[in-house]
């Protein structure tokens, strides 16, 4: 598989790759880009299967590259990396069909989790997937496994390598039966849990702080917490406190 990663700060370009190759077991093939008007000068040769590309860049955005890109028939597969929580890139990234979007700083896994669940990509466990009803029966317990060890231990910092591990399954296989059977990738999942979690702190009344309950939740910058919350709620976490706060009540 082939993906290419263009963003305009080489030392993001180059944590992301260094990231992505480590993380992938030399499954991927990767080119970096510097910007939009390279990208389209190596997309027709390299042909990649996916792409990332930064949103704010000079000259061209990582969504008008995407669009190029479509146009030209180059890549079918997107995901946009942005430093900026703002509603009208989720719009246009969803009407381009971009499978995901990245809030920066990017963790570790939920960048790799995000290029799984965007490819596709099944490795050579992909055969499972029309397996017999014992095999269905036998992911149903590894999904159970799962998901009660993501309820046990999202306040830490959990790995798709470690709960894999503990479930007895490769990572993107696992990636794998989540999305095939709930419809939500791992990274999605534990980041579900998160933030109903933080949702229940923020509108308790109690005297927390915002970056307490952050860490309470599994995020040990608050800065990253306060835009997963606003992705996933519409709100910032000090908006759906001031709203649900049953002390306020």
């Amino acid at each position: 598989m082939k993906m290419m990663i263009v963003d305009d700060e080489p030392i993001i370009l180059k944590g992301i790759a260094s990231m992505v190759r480590s993380g992938m077991d030399d499954q991927l093939e990767i080119m970096e880009a510097a910007d939009g008007p390279e990208a389209l000068e190596r997309l027709p040769f390299f042909k990649p299967d996916l792409l990332m590309a930064d949103v704010n860049m000079p000259e061209m955005s990582g969504l008008q590259l995407i669009e190029e890109a479509q146009r030209r028939g180059y890549c079918s597969k997107f995901i946009i990396l942005t430093g900026y929580d703002e509603f009208e890139y989720a719009c246009t990234a969803l009407r381009l069909g971009v499978k995901d979007y990245l809030l920066k700083p990017v963790q570790r896994d939920e960048l790799l989790g995000a290029i799984i669940e965007a490819s596709g990509y099944e490795e050579e466990e992909e055969g499972r997937s029309n397996s017999s009803e014992s095999d269905a029966g036998e992911d149903s317990g590894v999904i159970d496994i799962v998901l009660r060890y993501l309820r046990q231990h999202y306040q830490r910092d959990l790995s798709l390598d470690e709960v894999a591990r503990h479930a007895g399954v490769h990572p993107n296989y696992l990636c794998h039966i989540l999305k095939r059977d709930l419809g939500i990738g791992f990274v999605a999942y534990l980041r579900q849990i998160r933030i109903e979690r933080a949702k229940e702190l923020l509108a308790a009344g109690y005297a927390v702080s915002i970056g307490d309950i952050a860490q309470a939740v599994g995020y040990e910058q608050p800065r990253h917490f306060f835009k997963v919350f606003k992705k996933m709620t519409g709100m910032t976490p000090g908006q759906y406190r001031s709203a649900n706060d049953q002390d306020g009540r």
